[in-house]
């Protein structure tokens, strides 16, 4: 999939895989800017229930409007491909960043043998509890939460948490 182009679409490099899909930083070259894409798995798309479900699934993210929930911007059909258009967030997944303190920015100094405050690390929960309540209510309930959370490059920034269906998003009060 790399280097090839799917609409206006470049697809630049692959980020990661789950059990549905597969998502890509791809440039938009319509608007000129990066996005990630989702491509449904081809050993699901042959499944037309689990395409359908993927459309839904699609459909329900981007009716979500608050500021701990990713944007979604479409969802595409081309080349035999399925796919959902949506943000892309540049950062470290937080498994990492627990495991190596030295990778984030919340340990003071990054001094080896820090640890990220308590203090964020609750900021951090509640905002994940607070999307996942305004999906909740909207009726969006989220089957799987084996999460991968990101993290940008500064304090100042966006920390996301991606969700095997719903990409939420989360910041440092």
């Amino acid at each position: 999939m790399i280097g090839r182009k799917i609409l206006h679409y470049n697809i630049l490099q692959k980020l990661g895989e789950g059990g549905m899909g597969v998502v890509y930083l791809v440039e938009d070259t319509g608007l000129n800017w990066k996005v990630a894409i989702k491509f449904i798995l081809q050993t699901v798309a042959v499944n037309a229930e689990a395409r359908e479900r993927f459309k839904v699934e699609a459909r329900a993210a981007a009716a979500q409007n608050h500021p701990n929930i990713t944007q979604i911007y479409a969802i595409e059909e081309a080349d035999n491909e399925l796919f959902i258009v949506m943000e892309y967030v540049e950062g470290k997944e937080f498994k990492d960043i627990i495991s190596n303190p030295l990778l984030s920015p919340l340990t003071k100094g990054g001094q080896e043998g820090g640890c990220i405050p308590i203090k964020d690390v609750l900021s951090l929960a509640i905002q994940i509890a607070e999307g996942l309540q305004v999906a909740y209510k909207k009726g969006v309930v989220q089957r799987d939460i084996k999460s991968i959370l990101e993290l940008a490059k500064s304090k100042s920034e966006s920390f996301r948490q991606t969700f095997l269906d719903l990409t939420y998003r989360v910041k440092f009060q």
